[in-house]
């Protein structure tokens, strides 16, 4: 799943408020701890970081429910290759 959430952090990551984006980019991005994306973010605490996550997940996998633009680019990807090979 950790693929599928950096693809759509790419694609809809500004829709996302500040500190979702940040936290799930250290998460996927920089495979950061929870305590360790906390102290990145400034001293948050964990709870805050958890629950910018989740809210941050859940709203990618809402928008890409009613947009599928991942779905669209990975398909596009998938026929591109096969008609290059």
């Amino acid at each position: 799943m950790n693929g599928n959430f950096v693809l759509l952090l790419d694609i809809y990551g500004e829709l996302l408020s500040k500190t979702q984006r940040e936290a799930l980019d250290l998460k996927y991005n920089s495979d950061l701890s929870l305590s360790e994306i906390a102290e990145e973010m400034g001293g948050i605490s964990r709870q805050s970081v958890n629950e910018a996550q989740r809210n941050g997940e859940k709203k990618l996998l809402e928008l890409e429910r009613v947009l599928k633009n991942a779905e669209k680019l990975v398909l596009e990807k998938k026929l591109a290759a096969e008609a290059a090979g």
